[in-house]
């Protein structure tokens, strides 16, 4: 076994599949991505806006169903970067594109 890079020489586990490797190093991966990024929104410490939930009770009194907690957060987010509208985001099976709250939008003619 060789040791990994940057890893002060210890040996590299015995993984074999995606499975064994996120119970080995999940937890260290998650710390590491957790200290390098700033998220544009953190559902954990922040509240989400009136303006997400309220187009979250427009899905809901529409379609019959609400969005789950990460797609929400997801809006939240792109809710708030200050991106050019118009680009898309994958969220599991759906895809969310980009929008901004009603206030900042136009009327259209």
């Amino acid at each position: 076994m060789s040791a990994i890079p940057g890893s002060n020489g210890s040996r590299f586990p015995d993984v074999h599949s995606v499975a064994q490797y996120l119970n080995t190093f999940g937890v260290m991966i998650a710390e590491r991505i957790k200290s390098q990024f700033q998220p544009l929104f953190d559902p954990a410490a922040e509240a989400l806006s009136p303006e997400i939930l309220a187009v979250n009770e427009t899905i809901k009194k529409n379609a019959g169903y609400s969005l789950y907690d990460a797609q929400l957060a997801v809006c939240e987010a792109l809710a708030m970067d200050s991106a050019p509208s118009g680009t898309a985001v994958g969220m599991g099976k759906d895809l969310q594109f980009r929008f901004r709250p009603p206030q900042t939008c136009r009327k259209l003619s």
